[in-house]
C-alpha cells in the first residue's frame, strides 16, 4: 500500500544510494515491541553507519526511556 511504513533490512547498500545525495541514513522507530526488537537486531549496523533515528510514536515516559535503553545513545 503506497504511503505505508515497513521494516527493512540495513545494508551497505543502502548507505552507498545516501553518499550520492550526501545524506546520512536515518530510520524511524515506534515505542512497540516490534520496533524494539528490530532496533536492537540493528543497532551495531546503525551505529557503524551513523544513522540517525526519530522516534515517531511513544505514549508515555515509559516507553521514551525504554526506547533510550535499547538505542544505547543512537
Amino acid at each position: 500500500m503506497p504511503g505505508t511504513l515497513s521494516p527493512d533490512a540495513v545494508s551497505d547498500n543502502t548507505r552507498s544510494r545516501l553518499d550520492r545525495v550526501n545524506a546520512p541514513p536515518f530510520f524511524l522507530i515506534g515505542s512497540d515491541d516490534f520496533s524494539l526488537h528490530w532496533l536492537q537486531a540493528n543497532r551495531a549496523e546503525l551505529q557503524r553507519q551513523g544513522a540517525v533515528g526519530m522516534l515517531i510514536e511513544a505514549e508515555t515516559e515509559a516507553d521514551l526511556r525504554r526506547v533510550d535503553d535499547v538505542a544505547q545513545g543512537l
